[in-house]
């Protein structure tokens, strides 16, 4: 814990200071974020939405996928085994203007879902299955934080939609990117949870919260500016959402960002004394 050591007494300050520097412009165009691919042997499941995974979870199993992609890898499903069922997007591409440059830019949009029958893998037999590791070989700083809360962090390929997400009822934080900052975003989730009660779904509020204790946690190590271009594009996306402007939508949620950056705090010290003292 001592190498990732930072000043945790000067949280606010940091966050006071991100706030001002989202409001002077001085930040650069925000770059894209690389997803995790999609590895030869992957399970589908990695790429579901968090929904899915969790019906999955509750079917009692970690890796399920449909009759057919069971036959692909040289398994079948077991007769009489009985199929769960998922929610798959119907999507289609459309073009429109972007509202920064007017430029046409194309956007898939979720038309409505299908169901899809799918079976666990204790439900099928054949030839072993294998699974790639994508796990980065170093896990982000504060990685010990959600540990020490009781989650298991976890990556995947990306599916497009999203860069991760955290589920405080299976206490699992899934990346489909090693950038360090999802994580923290992530993390920023599973601290605000420590305080506030959830909402389903990605609520402006509960992700305003989430990605300024992200970036503020990413101007206390050092992220390139680049990589906080993208937590105001983010925030802005939000508070949009919640018609409000950015400086507005982050005052409102002060105290909440407060507390949820002091919570990591305060684990992360007490993790570093218990690490001076062993």
């Amino acid at each position: 814990m001592a190498k990732d050591s930072i000043a945790w007494d000067r949280v606010d300050e940091a966050t006071q200071r991100l706030m001002d520097l989202f409001e002077s412009g001085d930040l650069p165009k925000a770059l894209q974020l690389d997803y995790i691919r999609v590895a030869q042997g992957a399970r589908p499941s990695d790429a579901w939405s968090l929904g899915n995974r969790l019906l999955m979870l509750l079917a009692g199993t970690e890796d399920a996928r449909g009759y057919r992609q069971w036959e692909a890898i040289g398994r079948h499903v077991k007769k009489g085994a009985r199929a769960f069922y998922i929610l798959a997007p119907l999507t289609r591409t459309v073009r429109e203007p972007d509202p920064e440059t007017g430029e046409e830019r194309e956007r898939v949009v979720v038309r409505g879902f299908k169901t899809v029958p799918v079976f666990r893998l204790e439900d099928t037999e054949g030839a072993p299955v294998t699974y790639p590791d994508v796990t980065p070989p170093t896990l982000p700083p504060l990685a010990e934080i959600a540990r020490a809360w009781g989650y298991r962090i976890t990556y995947g390929p990306g599916d497009g939609r999203c860069y991760g997400w955290t589920s405080t009822a299976t206490r699992e934080i899934h990346l489909m990117t090693q950038d360090r900052v999802v994580y923290w975003h992530e993390l920023g989730h599973a601290a605000d949870a420590r305080t506030h009660e959830m909402r389903g779904g990605q609520h402006p509020d509960q992700e305003i919260v989430a990605e300024t204790v992200a970036a503020t946690v990413a101007l206390l190590y050092g992220e390139q500016p680049a990589r906080l271009a993208w937590s105001r594009v983010y925030i802005d996306g939000y508070a949009q959402a919640a018609q409000k402007s950015r400086a507005a939508a982050m005052m409102s949620l002060l105290t909440r960002i407060h507390q949820a950056l002091q919570e990591i705090a305060h684990t992360a010290a007490l993790l570093e004394s218990v690490a001076v003292s062993a």
